[in-house]
């Protein structure tokens, strides 16, 4: 912004030595009109007036070139300034949406992890669950060899009806 403020004003200072030199020229016209006193000084007048007007009409073109060429990189930096504030503006857009999407994700991480939290507390310990298994297997095993003790017991008790039943 503040090249396209320096460039503003270099221009208008062009426009005030434009405005200037047209007026200084009017003036010469009017001199050299109202000189028709002495042809000789009023010949080397005029033609120094024409010098003087050539010359201020070459650094009118002059300045009329730099400040079309002012003018035309005025409107590439105003270009280049709008395309930077959009650019911007989509990456700033784009972070917002970024950070929404990671402030959800953080959120439903947080529920999940007190969810599971309350799971643990509520869950057993891993020597308890050991403990409780060993006298599981021991429950198990007795039961196993009661039913094999009575099956035992099953067959020597029909043995013993069949041997009774021979009798």
């Amino acid at each position: 912004e503040s090249k396209v403020k320096d460039l503003t004003a270099i221009s208008e200072e062009y426009k005030q030595q434009l405005s200037e030199d047209k007026i200084k020229l009017g003036h010469l016209e009017q001199l050299s009109s109202s000189m028709t006193s002495d042809p000789d000084q009023n010949k080397q007048r005029i033609a120094d007036l024409v010098q003087r007007v050539s010359l201020l009409e070459i650094n009118e073109m002059r300045l009329s070139r730099k400040y079309d060429a002012i003018c035309e990189q005025e409107k590439q930096l105003r270009e280049k300034y709008h395309e930077s504030t959009t650019d911007s503006l989509d990456m700033e857009r784009m972070l917002k949406e970024q950070m929404g999407a990671l402030d959800v994700w953080k959120t439903k991480a947080t529920e999940k992890m007190k969810e599971l939290h309350n799971v643990l507390r509520k869950s057993v310990l891993k020597s308890d669950y050991d403990a409780v298994h060993r006298q599981l297997q021991k429950q198990r095993e007795r039961q196993t060899e009661f039913l094999q003790r009575e099956v035992q017991l099953v067959k020597q008790n029909a043995k013993r009806e069949n041997i009774e039943r021979e009798i």
